[in-house]
């Protein structure tokens, strides 16, 4: 008997012992911030509330509208910059360095970039007709955060999930999940207030982001979100299919 209450108290621990070590590692697995990278685009600063500087790459300046870009969790927008602002050249393209990316301040969590956006939006529309937003992987929790607030013209959603809880509860069914995770991007509770037309681009072959997790946000729209799923990609690499920047273009004018 004192063998299987040891052997009990020993799984428990061990069981706490790992919760504790994700609860304390999470954002390590959301956020992978990236350097940066010397490049040869306009930069702008938008100052957060906090203070820390966060730093903007800007294409096609001067233009009546603009597009929001928020990228993935280790995408270095400054890589695809350049796709962006030749395949929109009637808008002002705006690619957000999260904090902690790109030489943009301070640490990245999900209240400080919801925050951020705001200031990013309020910044850009005041010299811009329209702004438009785009956001890729975690950057569509962002961008449903941020039109459920703002009136963003229109919306993209390139690989977007129902929630990161959801994708989490599936990957760690042992542990309760809800209460441990601290940045949940619930997307699909904000999805029935957006009002702006929303397009959703899917990877054929998507292992980060399960398919159903894609369809559920795209169903709790009213009306559900376009969808259009890219033939021959993955969840890195829509991007060189070549209907994805068409398809953006097409849907932002």
């Amino acid at each position: 008997m004192k063998i299987l209450v040891s052997i009990t108290g020993l799984i428990l621990l061990l069981y706490l012992s790992a919760a504790l070590f994700l609860f304390l590692i999470q954002r390590s697995f959301i956020y992978h911030p990236t350097p940066f990278v010397a490049h040869d685009f306009t930069e702008k600063i938008v100052g957060a509330g906090d203070g820390a500087a966060l730093r903007l790459i800007v294409g096609n300046e001067g233009l009546s509208e603009a597009v929001i870009y928020f990228g993935g969790n280790s995408e270095s927008v400054a890589d695809s910059a350049g796709d962006y602002i030749e395949s929109l050249p009637d808008k002002t393209v705006y690619l957000v360095n999260y904090r902690g990316y790109g030489g943009s301040g301070g640490r990245p969590t999900e209240e400080n970039l919801f925050n951020d956006a705001t200031v990013i939006f309020d910044t850009v529309s005041k010299n811009h007709s329209t702004v438009s937003v785009i956001g890729r992987s975690l950057g569509s929790g962002v961008a449903c955060w941020l039109a459920s607030k703002r009136p963003v013209d229109k919306l993209v959603l390139v690989t977007p999930y129902d929630s990161i809880l959801s994708i989490a509860k599936a990957g760690y069914r042992i542990f309760p999940v809800e209460f441990l995770l601290k940045d949940q991007f619930k997307s699909i509770d904000y999805a029935a207030t957006i009002k702006s037309p929303v397009l959703a681009l899917l990877a054929q072959h998507d292992v980060v982001i399960p398919a159903e997790n894609s369809r559920r946000l795209i169903e709790a729209f009213i009306p559900a979100a376009e969808a259009v799923v890219l033939s021959g990609t993955s969840h890195n690499d829509l991007q060189l299919n070549p209907e994805y920047y068409p398809l953006i273009r097409g849907f932002l004018n």
